[in-house]
């Protein structure tokens, strides 16, 4: 097994990653739009699970601005974002932009299934979330 730590630096609106491994060899990632994985093919601005809903909390969720490929993994820069609430009369999450980002492995996002956020004329500003699958 390997160790290694993930390092990403922010330049000029650009986001440059480094995996710097345990014998302090630097190896970068490839960025794509999409990558398939086990046929699931995730897409920039596909929308993934970040943490499970709880009897507290609603699920945590992440819309993906970058896909970074490191050998046999895959890397999901990802914006977070808020869940105000679950809707039951759409059965559907709102969300909105956090402008906090950050780099997540996919294996360890809540769900392997990516969904896709919609707009709807009800919530003008919220990205609409509609599960076809119960996250827990």
């Amino acid at each position: 097994m390997t160790l290694f730590r993930v390092d990403q630096i922010i330049y000029s609106g650009k986001i440059y990653v480094i995996i710097t491994y345990h014998d302090q060899q630097d190896c970068e990632f490839h960025s794509t739009n999409s990558v398939q994985v086990n046929g699931i093919t995730y897409k920039t601005k596909a929308v993934v699970a970040l943490t499970p809903s709880t009897d507290f909390e609603e699920p945590g969720f992440g819309q993906i601005q970058e896909i970074y490929i490191a050998g046999s993994s895959v890397y999901l820069y990802v914006e977070e974002l808020d869940t105000e609430e679950f809707n039951e009369h759409y059965c559907m999450y709102v969300t909105s932009a956090t402008q906090t980002f950050k780099l997540v492995n996919l294996q360890s996002t809540a769900s392997y299934l990516p969904l896709s956020p919609y707009k709807i004329a009800a919530f003008p500003s919220a990205l609409c979330i509609i599960p076809k699958f119960i996250i827990v």
